[in-house]
């Protein structure tokens, strides 16, 4: 043990807390998991074991993997040693099977993934999918996506994915959608879809990036009758050209509603 171990050891665990709580939950793990009996002690604590981000910073809004060295030790030491204590993960496309594959989550419940692209992301929704498990047992889902086109075939793509998205995560209950394009990713595309494809009956909190009015109103037509909040970003503010039943409107605005 060298001595500037052997210093911090001599610090009582409230000043270690409050060292560690400047750190990432993820940089503490990586540091003092393990390292000694008192140190993983601290470590093991719900403050650093509940809520991991498994992304590393590239720009403003743009994440990518952590190093393969620090995966490797959170895939075959970290996560399976604290698998039962995990509530919340932020992971990113490249390592994200690995790590929600790495061991049980058993009471994960907040998934936040960074920078996917739709073809990918139904891909883990798939019946063969590995992880297939994890979206049917969360509550809350957000999204980063990375569209780029405005074509016929990305938003087929994208209708595939919502539709798909509501078929399996039948738990959720605050889902928040965010697109670095904000015109391409409309939850429910300008050819409204019937409401038995994109619908829940268990969402009561949605956040959502939308193209137009119109696409704001298709959200308050019944297809997600349990939601009491709803935060929207629209793009283009125009006269609505769809004609929403006033009284699903009004009843939406009257449950304290937050838009």
């Amino acid at each position: 043990m060298n001595s500037s171990t052997a210093n911090l050891l001599d610090l009582p665990d409230e000043m270690l807390i409050k060292i560690f709580n400047k750190l990432s939950n993820a940089d503490v793990l990586n540091a003092i998991l393990g390292a000694n009996r008192q140190l993983d002690r601290l470590a093991r604590d719900a403050n650093f074991t509940q809520s991991l981000d498994l992304t590393a910073e590239v720009s403003y809004n743009e994440r990518c993997s952590i190093s393969n060295d620090v995966l490797d030790r959170f895939c075959s030491y970290i996560l399976p040693q604290i698998h039962d204590k995990i509530n919340s993960l932020l992971v990113e496309p490249s390592s994200m099977q690995r790590i929600l594959c790495a061991c049980t989550l058993p009471n994960l419940h907040q998934l936040t993934l960074s920078s996917i692209e739709s073809k990918d992301f139904i891909e883990y929704l798939s019946d063969n999918s590995s992880v297939l498990h994890i979206f049917k047992q969360i509550t809350h889902l957000n999204i980063s996506t990375i569209e780029y086109y405005n074509d016929k075939s990305q938003m087929n793509l994208n209708t595939n994915m919502y539709t798909r998205l509501f078929s399996v995560c039948q738990r959720l209950t605050h889902l928040t959608i965010k697109g670095k394009h904000l015109r391409y990713c409309s939850l429910v595309p300008a050819y409204a879809l019937p409401l038995t494809m994109c619908s829940s009956s268990t969402i009561v909190k949605l956040d959502v990036n939308v193209r137009t009015i119109d696409d704001c109103l298709r959200l308050l037509d019944g297809r997600f009758n349990q939601m009491k909040i709803l935060n929207v970003k629209i793009d283009s503010i125009d006269t609505p050209l769809l004609n929403i039943d006033s009284q699903v409107v009004k009843s939406f605005f009257s449950s304290e509603t937050v838009i």
